[in-house]
């Protein structure tokens, strides 16, 4: 997969030239999670399935950004996505690459990460 296609993925699942349907506005989950943010802990959402986690990582990706974060600082990957091939560390490694060197975010970026038990040996990316 080269850096066009994740690109290509990645600007449908971002902020960077669109809005996104956010869904039903959920205050409370938004708020507890917003507290998090200044502690750089991972924080990770659980639940049923189609019970609006994903809408929730979006919500907050939006609530930050409506309060002044640059929408290059967000990066939001969905791995059910079907145009993902090969779901494993590398392709995990080269996705955030590929948004570094395209967006340039200036700080540090925000990364929101949807469905990543689909990617074999996820928990091995040691980024951060």
């Amino acid at each position: 997969m080269d850096k066009f296609e994740i690109l290509t993925i990645l600007e449908d699942w971002n902020f960077w030239k669109k809005e996104l349907d956010t869904g039903i506005i959920r205050n409370l989950y938004l708020e507890k999670l917003k507290n998090f943010i200044s502690t750089n802990q991972i924080i990770a959402i659980t639940g049923a399935r189609r019970s609006g986690k994903s809408f929730i990582m979006k919500q907050l990706a939006k609530k930050l950004t409506d309060e002044g974060l640059d929408k290059k600082q967000i990066l939001i990957v969905n791995f059910e996505d079907p145009r993902f091939t090969q779901l494993d560390s590398k392709l995990l490694q080269k996705i955030y690459e590929t948004y570094l060197e395209s967006l340039n975010p200036e700080d540090k970026p925000y990364i929101f990460l949807d469905e990543i038990q689909e990617v074999e040996d996820w928990e091995r990316w040691d980024k951060y």
